[in-house]
Protein backbone atom coordinates (compact mmCIF):
# COMPACT_ATOMS: atom_id res chain seq x y z
CA UNK A 1 0.00 0.00 0.00
CA UNK A 2 1.70 3.48 -1.12
CA UNK A 3 1.86 6.51 0.87
CA UNK A 4 -1.04 8.27 -1.32
CA UNK A 5 -3.52 5.27 -0.39
CA UNK A 6 -3.21 5.51 3.56
CA UNK A 7 -3.35 9.46 3.54
CA UNK A 8 -5.87 11.42 2.76
CA UNK A 9 -5.96 13.03 -0.39
CA UNK A 10 -6.81 16.71 0.34
CA UNK A 11 -4.52 16.72 2.88
CA UNK A 12 -1.54 15.93 0.94
CA UNK A 13 -2.71 18.73 -1.58
CA UNK A 14 -3.11 21.05 1.21
CA UNK A 15 1.06 19.65 2.04
CA UNK A 16 1.68 20.24 -1.30
CA UNK A 17 0.86 23.87 -0.97
CA UNK A 18 3.07 24.93 1.69
CA UNK A 19 6.61 25.95 2.00
CA UNK A 20 8.52 24.01 4.23
CA UNK A 21 8.88 26.40 7.04
CA UNK A 22 5.46 26.74 7.51
CA UNK A 23 4.77 23.25 7.83
CA UNK A 24 7.46 22.41 10.30
CA UNK A 25 8.34 25.93 11.58
CA UNK A 26 10.82 26.88 14.45
CA UNK A 27 9.22 26.32 18.36
CA UNK A 28 9.62 30.13 18.34
CA UNK A 29 7.53 30.95 15.51
CA UNK A 30 4.54 28.50 17.19
CA UNK A 31 4.83 30.31 20.03
CA UNK A 32 4.18 33.44 18.69
CA UNK A 33 1.49 32.27 16.48
CA UNK A 34 -0.59 31.03 19.38
CA UNK A 35 0.12 34.02 21.52
CA UNK A 36 -1.08 36.43 19.02
CA UNK A 37 -4.21 34.18 17.89
CA UNK A 38 -2.97 32.82 14.54
CA UNK A 39 -4.22 29.10 15.43
CA UNK A 40 -7.49 29.84 13.17
CA UNK A 41 -5.18 31.40 10.36
CA UNK A 42 -3.30 30.25 6.96
CA UNK A 43 0.03 28.25 8.44
CA UNK A 44 -1.33 24.92 9.59
CA UNK A 45 1.23 24.42 11.65
CA UNK A 46 0.13 26.46 14.50
CA UNK A 47 -3.61 24.70 14.19
CA UNK A 48 -3.55 22.08 16.69
CA UNK A 49 -6.75 20.26 14.70
CA UNK A 50 -4.27 20.17 11.94
CA UNK A 51 -0.44 19.70 13.75
CA UNK A 52 -2.58 16.77 15.58
CA UNK A 53 -3.47 15.28 12.52
CA UNK A 54 -0.21 15.52 11.29
CA UNK A 55 1.28 13.40 14.51
CA UNK A 56 2.00 9.93 15.21
CA UNK A 57 2.46 9.33 18.94
CA UNK A 58 5.78 7.36 18.48
CA UNK A 59 6.90 5.22 21.73
CA UNK A 60 9.19 8.00 21.91
CA UNK A 61 6.87 11.15 22.01
CA UNK A 62 4.70 9.01 24.21
CA UNK A 63 7.80 8.07 27.08
CA UNK A 64 8.55 11.12 27.42
CA UNK A 65 4.53 12.78 27.40
CA UNK A 66 4.50 10.12 30.30
CA UNK A 67 7.02 11.42 31.71
CA UNK A 68 6.06 15.01 32.21
CA UNK A 69 2.38 14.21 32.62
CA UNK A 70 3.32 12.17 35.72
CA UNK A 71 6.18 14.88 37.35
CA UNK A 72 2.83 17.42 36.74
CA UNK A 73 0.63 14.95 38.47
CA UNK A 74 2.98 14.47 41.48
CA UNK A 75 3.99 18.10 41.38
CA UNK A 76 7.66 16.95 41.64
CA UNK A 77 10.56 18.57 40.12
CA UNK A 78 12.05 16.83 36.95
CA UNK A 79 13.99 18.25 33.82
CA UNK A 80 13.96 16.03 30.79
CA UNK A 81 16.85 16.23 27.73
CA UNK A 82 16.14 15.45 24.42
CA UNK A 83 19.83 14.28 23.11
CA UNK A 84 18.14 13.05 19.81
CA UNK A 85 19.63 13.02 16.77
CA UNK A 86 18.93 16.23 14.40
CA UNK A 87 15.60 15.45 12.21
CA UNK A 88 14.30 13.04 15.29
CA UNK A 89 11.69 15.16 16.17
CA UNK A 90 13.06 16.97 19.01
CA UNK A 91 11.10 20.40 17.87
CA UNK A 92 7.73 18.38 16.70
CA UNK A 93 8.00 16.82 20.18
CA UNK A 94 8.10 20.05 22.11
CA UNK A 95 5.17 21.63 19.78
CA UNK A 96 3.07 18.79 20.89
CA UNK A 97 3.73 19.83 24.64
CA UNK A 98 2.72 23.48 23.52
CA UNK A 99 -0.56 22.30 22.31
CA UNK A 100 -1.54 20.08 24.73
CA UNK A 101 -0.55 22.33 27.53
CA UNK A 102 -1.12 25.45 26.00
CA UNK A 103 -3.56 25.36 23.22
CA UNK A 104 -6.04 23.20 25.16
CA UNK A 105 -6.55 26.43 26.96
CA UNK A 106 -7.03 28.61 23.77
CA UNK A 107 -8.64 26.62 21.25
CA UNK A 108 -9.73 23.63 23.18
CA UNK A 109 -12.10 22.84 19.93
CA UNK A 110 -9.31 22.17 17.76
CA UNK A 111 -7.97 19.18 20.38
CA UNK A 112 -11.34 17.43 21.19
CA UNK A 113 -11.37 15.29 18.29
CA UNK A 114 -7.27 13.86 19.09
CA UNK A 115 -6.59 13.68 22.55
CA UNK A 116 -7.94 10.76 23.30
CA UNK A 117 -4.82 8.66 21.97
CA UNK A 118 -2.87 10.48 24.53
CA UNK A 119 -4.95 10.15 27.73
CA UNK A 120 -4.98 6.51 27.54
CA UNK A 121 -1.14 6.26 26.28
CA UNK A 122 0.38 8.80 28.99
CA UNK A 123 -2.16 10.02 31.47
CA UNK A 124 -2.83 13.06 29.91
CA UNK A 125 -5.98 15.12 31.02
CA UNK A 126 -7.99 18.28 30.15
CA UNK A 127 -8.06 18.28 34.12
CA UNK A 128 -4.52 18.30 34.39
CA UNK A 129 -3.58 20.48 31.67
CA UNK A 130 -5.81 23.63 33.00
CA UNK A 131 -3.62 23.55 35.83
CA UNK A 132 -0.46 23.87 33.68
CA UNK A 133 1.33 27.24 33.16
CA UNK A 134 4.10 27.12 29.81
CA UNK A 135 6.85 29.05 29.74
CA UNK A 136 8.23 28.20 26.13
CA UNK A 137 11.70 29.57 24.56
CA UNK A 138 13.59 29.07 21.51
CA UNK A 139 16.91 29.88 21.55
CA UNK A 140 17.81 29.79 18.30
CA UNK A 141 16.21 33.15 18.59
CA UNK A 142 16.71 34.47 21.97
CA UNK A 143 16.40 38.38 21.21
CA UNK A 144 12.78 37.18 20.88
CA UNK A 145 12.92 35.64 24.66
CA UNK A 146 10.81 38.78 26.09
CA UNK A 147 8.34 38.44 23.07
CA UNK A 148 7.35 34.75 23.61
CA UNK A 149 6.43 35.54 27.11
CA UNK A 150 3.14 37.32 25.76
CA UNK A 151 1.83 33.33 25.57
CA UNK A 152 2.82 33.03 29.29
CA UNK A 153 1.30 36.23 30.61
CA UNK A 154 -2.04 34.79 28.44
CA UNK A 155 -1.84 31.60 29.82
CA UNK A 156 -1.96 33.01 33.42
CA UNK A 157 -4.46 35.08 32.79
CA UNK A 158 -6.73 32.19 32.08
CA UNK A 159 -6.06 30.65 35.08
CA UNK A 160 -7.10 33.82 37.03
CA UNK A 161 -2.96 34.28 38.42
CA UNK A 162 -3.69 38.09 37.23
CA UNK A 163 -0.46 39.47 39.52
CA UNK A 164 2.18 36.72 38.26
CA UNK A 165 0.46 37.86 34.61
CA UNK A 166 0.70 41.22 35.47
CA UNK A 167 4.60 41.02 36.32
CA UNK A 168 5.16 38.69 32.48
CA UNK A 169 3.23 41.81 30.85
CA UNK A 170 5.03 44.49 32.24
CA UNK A 171 8.35 42.68 31.71
CA UNK A 172 8.06 41.67 27.77
CA UNK A 173 6.59 45.31 27.44
CA UNK A 174 9.98 46.89 28.39
CA UNK A 175 11.69 43.95 26.25
CA UNK A 176 12.83 42.13 29.23
CA UNK A 177 12.64 38.91 31.33
CA UNK A 178 11.20 39.06 34.42
CA UNK A 179 12.76 38.46 38.01
CA UNK A 180 12.53 35.22 38.60
CA UNK A 181 12.08 35.32 42.21
CA UNK A 182 9.90 38.18 42.12
CA UNK A 183 7.73 35.94 39.53
CA UNK A 184 7.98 32.96 41.54
CA UNK A 185 6.68 34.29 44.93
CA UNK A 186 3.47 35.25 42.69
CA UNK A 187 2.53 32.44 40.75
CA UNK A 188 -0.58 30.38 42.27
CA UNK A 189 0.89 27.90 44.10
CA UNK A 190 -1.96 25.40 43.11
CA UNK A 191 -0.38 25.53 39.55
CA UNK A 192 2.31 23.43 37.94
CA UNK A 193 4.56 24.98 35.74
CA UNK A 194 6.09 23.72 32.70
CA UNK A 195 9.26 25.03 30.95
CA UNK A 196 9.71 24.11 27.51
CA UNK A 197 13.12 25.41 25.46
CA UNK A 198 14.21 24.38 22.17
CA UNK A 199 17.75 24.51 20.48
CA UNK A 200 19.83 24.52 23.84
CA UNK A 201 22.61 23.09 22.08
CA UNK A 202 22.78 25.95 19.32
CA UNK A 203 22.34 28.86 21.78
CA UNK A 204 25.51 26.93 23.77
CA UNK A 205 27.49 26.15 20.54
CA UNK A 206 26.77 28.23 17.78
CA UNK A 207 24.80 30.94 19.81
CA UNK A 208 26.20 34.91 20.01
CA UNK A 209 28.01 35.21 23.09
CA UNK A 210 26.10 38.27 24.46
CA UNK A 211 22.79 36.56 23.81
Amino acid sequence: MSMVELLKKDLLNDIARVRPDELAPSLGAVILAIAEGKTEGEFPYYKPSVFFNLTYPSDNFISVLRSVVETLERKAVASIFLNLDMGSGKTHLLTLLLHLFASYKMAPQQLSGYIDDYKSKTGYSEKLASKVVVFAFDLRTPKLASRYLKLTEILLKSLENHEAAEIVKKAYEEGRLPDAKTLAENIDKNLNILILIDELHYAAVLGDEKD
